[in-house]
């Protein structure tokens, strides 16, 4: 039985729609997931999958990563990743409570951490979840928001829609469009080399198999 998981329903491979759940954003919910997966126990792999900040300039947006270990305080802990992805791009992430809004914290926080990515969900599940199941996930972001780029419009997970009267903030947030298009088009075509090698079926084969929730 596979699990397939994103914080939000928009960073969703497309073709893929139906066999991946949305969870919600920020360290609670991935937590929740992590909880409800312990109790469940699926077989088959558990995939969680979506965007993130790049915290190295060379990371544009739509660049994805298998990622091999996450940062913690006391260091860095690695991730068992398929023999069959090996050849695809691996990343190292740091997860933090709130998402990183401004460019010289992202790049502060690559350095610090000697991390190439910054989400908001990661290592708060990867904490959570039960030592068992760790064997079996696979954890795949791609870049949405480069180290270079502000996102003053955004109020913690939220769009500040009043914000977008300022000229600064409208255009931060074109081009954070603008960036989510290339996520999309960058996070299907990396999501259909790992369902090519784990065998996995695309929406027009097959229809959702997990019912977790």
């Amino acid at each position: 039985m596979k699990a397939f998981y994103s914080p939000h329903i928009q960073e969703i491979p497309k073709g893929f729609e139906s066999q991946f759940k949305p969870f919600g954003m920020g360290p609670d919910a991935a937590k929740n997931l992590a909880r409800r997966l312990s109790l469940s126990k699926p077989s088959g792999p558990i995939i969680v999958l979506g965007s993130a900040g790049g915290l190295r300039e060379k990371l544009k947006p739509g660049e994805c990563f298998i990622i091999n270990e996450i940062y913690f305080q006391n260091g860095f802990e690695k991730m068992s990743v398929p023999k069959s992805l090996e050849f695809l791009p691996q990343a190292k992430l740091v997860s933090v409570e709130q998402p990183v809004t401004r460019s010289e914290i992202k790049k502060s926080l690559g350095q610090s951490s000697g991390c190439d990515l910054v989400d908001c969900e990661m290592s708060f599940f990867w904490d959570e979840i039960s030592d068992d199941l760790k064997s079996q996930i696979i954890f795949i972001r791609g870049v949405l928001d480069p180290a270079s780029e502000n996102l003053d419009f955004l109020n913690a997970y939220k769009i500040h829609w009043q914000g977008l009267i300022h000229p600064r903030n409208l255009f931060q947030f074109i081009r954070f469009v603008r960036n989510f298009f290339h996520y999309q088009s960058g996070i299907e075509k990396f999501f259909r080399q790992v369902a090519e090698q784990l065998q996995l079926r695309d929406d027009s084969e097959v229809t959702s198999e997990i019912e977790i929730f």
